[in-house]
């Protein structure tokens, strides 16, 4: 028999049945979560309902004897796919475009729910099937740039990632001026020796291959005029291109946490890139990511 098959045979050994009475015993340690979530007792007995129903529909079998930190796994994915569901059913049709961005914003305030940069103010089309996607990977953070950096749409643990970026006006949410400019993201983001070569040897790569448009050229002006770094690495015109690599975080709200980012052109958009970042399993960046997730959830629900 080969050695990898004795391994996955070994590991499977090492896996716990869940017990259908153990994890009856961490029903009030799951409703005080779902209670946090939901915000009220009637939502709650609902989601920890269904948590348990998908628990117990077959039988699972996990690495440790952690029952009830695989239940409130569980009862978090639950709860996120009901807000993805009842966010899909609320965009029955798109806004018209008369809608300002202050008429938007309100429009989306009063269905419940805050929204992303594309539904106020699109800078240019993401694709529906790119947008399916950023739900998919959620808990992974992941957001969507055109080809200036600007944001175009993101998942909401990439919003808690980066401390909200429905907080910062529409006209601000490009990558590089909230990472040179905004002192919130930049005490977030320039951390751990990162030192903005890539991103602005991207940026100045793409500026000398195509003729930027005026407000383009606004942007590199006030980069150039506001920030000594953007300044320093602009005038070094330095090339470096990377597609992957690790990046720390210092979050207000999660502490220091390593990441492993991934960047992937997307064909036939004109220059989009999509950014996700993740983390190994069962590690503490993984943990956070967790925590990540349920605090955009929890901002996500209607006060």
């Amino acid at each position: 028999m080969e050695q990898a098959t004795l391994i996955r045979l070994a590991s499977f050994a090492e896996r716990v049945q869940l017990d259908a009475e153990q994890a009856g015993d961490h029903i009030d340690r799951l409703f005080r979560a779902a209670w946090a979530l939901c915000g009220s007792r009637e939502d709650a007995e609902d989601l920890v309902q269904e948590t348990y129903a998908r628990v117990l529909a077959k039988p699972r079998f996990l690495r440790s004897e952690d029952h009830l930190g695989y239940l409130l796994r569980t009862l978090l994915n639950t709860f996120l796919n009901q807000k993805r569901t009842e966010s899909r059913r609320l965009r029955t049709a798109p806004l018209p475009d008369k809608l300002d961005v202050d008429e938007r914003t309100h429009l989306f305030a009063l269905a419940g729910r805050a929204a992303t940069a594309h539904e106020i103010a699109p800078l240019e089309d993401v694709r529906p099937g790119l947008l399916r996607l950023l739900d998919a990977v959620e808990p992974l953070p992941a957001f969507i740039v055109g080809p200036w950096l600007d944001l175009l749409a993101w998942n909401p643990t990439a919003s808690a990632l980066f401390c909200g970026f429905e907080r910062r006006p529409s006209n601000e949410r490009n990558m590089a001026r909230l990472i040179f400019l905004d002192p919130e993201i930049r005490e977030l983001f320039c951390v751990g020796g990162w030192d903005g070569s890539g991103l602005v040897g991207a940026l100045r790569v793409r500026y000398e291959q195509r003729r930027p448009d005026p407000r383009v050229q606004a942007l590199i002006s006030e980069l150039n005029e506001r920030s000594p770094l953007f300044r320093r690495l602009w005038q070094e015109r330095g090339v470096v291109k990377r597609m992957k690599g690790r990046k720390t975080f210092d979050h207000p709200e999660v502490g220091r946490i390593e990441l492993d980012w991934d960047r992937l052109t997307v064909p036939g958009s004109g220059g989009q890139v999509l950014m996700v970042y993740s983390a190994e399993q069962g590690t503490p960046a993984a943990t956070a990511l967790t925590l990540l997730a349920t605090l955009a959830a929890t901002a996500a629900q209607p006060s």
